[in-house]
Parts: C-alpha cells; structure tokens; sequence
C-alpha cells in the first residue's frame, strides 16, 4: 500500500543529530512506504531504473540498515541502476547519503551524481559484503541544470539501499524534517513510553496517559536557527478514542534548557478519525517564546492514550511559508497546467520547466487537507474522498511557488 508521504523530502536520520543550519531536504526514503515486492520506478515514488531487472521494495524483519524491515533492492544479476532526477542551482552545494548492503559486488557499487551523462561525484567503493554502509558524495554546480542522483552497481549479485537522503546545505530556504517511515530516526523516549519501528512511522508505546519522544538526548544541538522557520507539521494517527480537548503537544528545546521546553504549542486530533494518518499544521510564531535556537525536538501523543497504547508519528516537518495566506498566483520560473478543472475525482499537472513538485491541498480557510511529494508531469492525483467545494493547490519547487483555484463538484 502506497503512502506518499516520502515527500518528497524529507528527513529523518543519523545525520540529524548534527547541526542542521543551512539545509534543506529535498528527498528521503525510508522504503516503508511500498508493499513488499512493489516497483519502484514508475509507481509515483521518484524512482527511476536502468539495466538488468527492477528497483523493488523488500520488507524482511530486521534486515534493513538499523534494524529496520523495509529496503530497496536491485536484486538482478549484472549492471544496474536505481536514481532519483531534480534540478540542481549553480552555486549550490548538494550532499547524497545512502546505506549499502552488498553480498558479492562491494568493488562494483558506489553512488554517483550525474548530469547531462558524466559522473560529477563518485563515492569509494563499499568496503565489506553482508553488512551496511553509508557512502555520502558532495557537489557544487556552477549552472543551473538537472542531475541525476544514481545508486549502481557494475555488475554482481544483490545491492541493497537504504536511508536515501538529499539535502541542499547552503540553501537560503530551508526545510528541516524527519522521516518515520520504517525509522526512528535516533529519537528516545522523555518518559511515558518506549519508541518502536513500523513500515508507516515511529510508534510511542505509551506505558503512562503522557507518552513524549525527543529528538535525542541532552548531548544533541540540532542548531536550528527559529528565524528559518515560521511552521511545522506533524503528521501522526491516534487509534484511541479522544479524551478531553484533545491535543498533541509539540515541544522546542534550547542547549541551555535541558529537558525544559521553551516554547510549547497544541496540535489538533480530529477525534473521529483513529484509523487513518492525518497532519496538522502549526504556526510557530504563535508563540511569543519563539527566538533563539532549536537544539532539540519533543512530541507528547494527545490526550485520551493510555497505558498500553500506541500513537503514531510518521513525519515532522519545519518550514518557512513565506506566503501565509491563500492567493492565486506567487513567483515561479516554470509553468503548471492543472486538468480537469472543475473536477470529480481526480487531477492531472503538466509541468514545464521543471521535472517535478511537491503537491499541497488547501481548503479555502486554509487547512492542510493532504500533501504529495514529488509530483511529475503527467501524474493523476486521486481525489476521491474530498468533498465538493472550492480548494487551492500549492505547486512547490525549489524555482518557485504556484498556487492554482479548483473546483471539486
């Protein structure tokens, strides 16, 4: 079953208990998004494969890099690739992280970066079979093209990926975020549960009715500069009935404050819905306690859990919207067709000039109803379930913002 929240974007790993100013997510992939066996290329993940066989999803307990169940396999014998295609900026610096696991063709895989079919960035070759490594590669384009981001091997047996990431480190628009898919992406328990891995998001096993999970553990400073972001998002599912008002809580941890908060907010459960994920948005600016420096990271699970509960966390996310309220057009350098419009029950974007977006839906008072990561031309977004009205869709790239009126009859 697809979940497309990978979106595009991402980001939720060991490399975030380090610094984190500067960057920006542009993608992740956990692989606890697919069914076990599924296609990669083609399937509306980003991925795209060359050579022998296909790029598959693979679920088997424990084997994935940190313990985890879900991979990408190039399991065919022979050359092969599995990539994800973006634009890159000149002047830019881009970093590509993945963890291997070969069995017999260590000296044949590696990750690359290539544009226009030259290698502009190659990793070492992996060190040891049977085990997972991460390889990292760095590139600074000087002018604005499209690059290819390609795990491959040679020729051999069986390549195993995981921990896909993609990060901007020196773009002025940041987006910071983790990735629960299938990871707990090194976050602990602050008291009231243990922390568990599932294909769909990270679960607080509550043992108490205040289950929190931080980000890590004193010695973390994420150094997120508040300035860089004005909203964040949280994406989680509750499958217990709702008790009192109902809120989540997020927390903000600075260097200085131990395990005290600095700036605290409500997220909102929609109490009818325990079955399904659903996100909420949170505008950080609401509270005046928000300056300085974020080193850590908390969420409490809303109310109504109890001891032997679980709640859900798939993906956190913080942002600058730079544009806050709902209009019909923002600057952009590539153009968007949306079709049919009116509509029934799906839509359709022809992009030209870039190769592909992230995708917001948008009621008219502004509440997030889905969003969709890397979005390519010619892709059907299904909208059955929505109810009939007038929305806004939000076209997201790093060559601009579009927003774009719909009518769903």
């Amino acid at each position: 079953m697809k979940n497309f929240y990978i979106l595009t974007f991402i980001i939720c790993f060991g490399y975030l208990a380090s610094k984190g100013q500067g960057e920006r997510v542009l993608f992740t992939d956990n692989f606890g998004t697919y069914s076990n066996g599924e296609s990669l290329s083609g399937n509306g993940s980003g991925w795209n494969a060359t050579g022998v066989g296909d790029f598959t999803n693979k679920i088997n307990a424990t084997f994935g890099a940190s313990g985890s169940s879900c991979f990408g396999q190039l399991a065919t014998t022979g050359a092969a690739t599995a990539y994800q295609e973006m634009e890159v900026k000149a002047g830019e610096t881009y970093v590509f992280k993945a963890y291997l696991k070969t069995t017999n063709n260590k000296i044949y895989s590696t990750i690359r970066i290539n544009v226009g079919g030259t290698d502009v960035a190659t990793s070492g070759n992996v060190s040891a079979n049977y085990s997972w490594e991460e390889l990292s590669i760095t590139y600074t384009p000087t002018v604005d093209e499209t690059a290819k981001f390609v795990i491959q091997k040679i020729q051999g047996q069986v390549l195993n990926v995981d921990k896909v990431k993609i990060i901007c480190t020196s773009c002025s628009n940041k987006r910071f975020v983790y990735d629960f898919h299938d990871s707990k992406e090194n976050w602990v328990s602050g008291g009231g549960c243990t922390l568990g891995l599932d294909d769909k998001g990270m679960i607080l096993n509550a043992t108490n009715n205040q289950p929190i999970a931080r980000s890590g553990d004193l010695s973390q400073d994420l150094a997120l500069n508040t300035a860089d972001y004005n909203r964040a998002k949280i994406t989680f599912k509750t499958p217990y009935a709702m008790g009192g008002q109902g809120f989540g809580k997020f927390y903000l941890y600075d260097i200085n404050g131990g395990n005290t908060q600095f700036a605290t907010y409500d997220f909102v459960r929609d109490a009818a819905n325990t079955s399904t994920f659903q996100t909420a948005e949170i505008d950080l600016t609401s509270n005046g306690d928000y300056t300085g420096t974020i080193a850590r990271i908390g969420v409490r699970a809303p109310w109504g859990i109890a001891g032997g509960g679980q709640a859900f966390i798939q993906r956190i996310e913080l942002y600058n919207d730079i544009a806050t309220g709902i209009s019909e057009s923002e600057t952009s350098n590539y153009q968007v067709q949306l079709y049919p419009n009116p509509t029934t029950n799906s839509i359709t974007l022809n992009l030209d000039g870039v190769s592909n977006v992230n995708v917001e839906f948008i009621d008219v008072q502004g509440k997030l109803i889905f969003s969709k990561n890397q979005v390519y031309s010619q892709e059907q977004i299904n909208l059955s379930g929505i109810s009939k009205g007038i929305y806004f869709v939000r076209i997201l790239s790093d060559l601009g913002n579009q927003q774009i009126k719909v009518r769903v009859k």
